[in-house]
């Protein structure tokens, strides 16, 4: 299989592919959740109300979620911040993406090379479509770590990952398309609640497993379920009426706010769902309602 796939025309571009999606994946912890900042500074939340977990962490595709754009990651268990403090740095995130224009520049054009790469290699042979485009390809790289290095400080990157991210585009440009989500990840944005969430229900379910009995368990783990599917039904009742309140332009509005928190308790009963699955091995026979 691998002798045809690297005798195709396509066979190069492929694996390109399958490159750059690998790396535009990441993981997330139970209880956090995706957000990205709007132009008027308004918090666009980035959360499935039923994600796909791997090892309880919600695989997250950062070329399908966020493309080309820089995002936070943080905690329902963050601890809560004032307005200004809030807004301060939402307007940070702001400038950040704005200045980050000559860069999303290079990141699209290596995603057009992408594209045009099985469609040249379709016409005219794969040798053709290298020779001509993977050349560009590693320009782009290398224009893309030039623009890293100097602006580093605006994007809150030390010189060690500064050079960390450039030798990766260098050595691998097809990465160039996920350069934001490396950046956002470098940049110490997520919150460090591992503490906390040593002292939270999904570890004392762990530790419990081998001392409740099924049935017990069961009924636990249906109630979750109701429980999840309640806060879906108010989700969607809040999204509907955000989309129905006319909000003033460069503010979140209330609508807007209590989606938003809708969302954020769906995530968190979701990854508590997922964990007590687990525990239980199967999924139970929902009695009638």
């Amino acid at each position: 299989m691998l002798e045809e796939l690297a005798a195709s025309k396509f066979g190069f571009w492929v694996v390109a592919w399958i490159l750059a999606l690998a790396d535009s994946t990441f993981l997330l912890e139970p209880g956090k959740f995706v957000f990205t900042v709007s132009r008027t500074t308004r918090p666009e939340l980035r959360a499935s109300s039923a994600p796909f977990t791997v090892m309880n962490r919600e695989l997250v595709f950062a070329i399908y979620s966020v493309p080309f754009r820089l995002f936070l990651i943080t905690s329902i268990s963050a601890p809560n911040q004032t307005l200004q403090k809030t807004f301060r740095r939402l307007s940070n995130i702001n400038r950040r993406e704005r200045r980050a224009w000559s860069l999303l520049l290079v990141s699209a054009g290596a995603m057009a090379l992408l594209v045009a790469g099985p469609i040249i290699s379709a016409v005219w042979g794969v040798q053709y479509s290298i020779i001509l485009l993977l050349p560009t390809l590693y320009a782009l790289g290398i224009a893309a770590s030039v623009l890293i290095w100097n602006e580093r400080r605006r994007f809150g990157l030390s010189n060690a990952m500064a050079v960390k991210i450039s030798a990766e585009l260098m050595l691998c440009p097809v990465c160039l398309i996920n350069v934001f989500k490396r950046i956002a990840l470098a940049q110490g944005w997520q919150e460090s609640d591992r503490t906390e969430q040593a002292q939270t229900a999904l570890r004392t379910d762990r530790r419990t497993d081998g001392n409740l009995p099924k049935d017990i368990l069961e009924t636990i783990v249906v109630e979750a379920i109701y429980k999840h599917r309640f806060l879906r039904d108010i989700a969607e009742l809040r999204h509907a009426d955000s989309r129905r309140v006319a909000e003033s332009d460069g503010s979140v509005g209330l609508a807007r706010t209590a989606y938003i928190k809708a969302m954020i308790d769906v995530h968190a009963r979701q990854t508590v769902l997922s964990t007590l699955l687990g525990v239980l091995g199967y999924v139970p026979t929902m009695p009638a309602d």
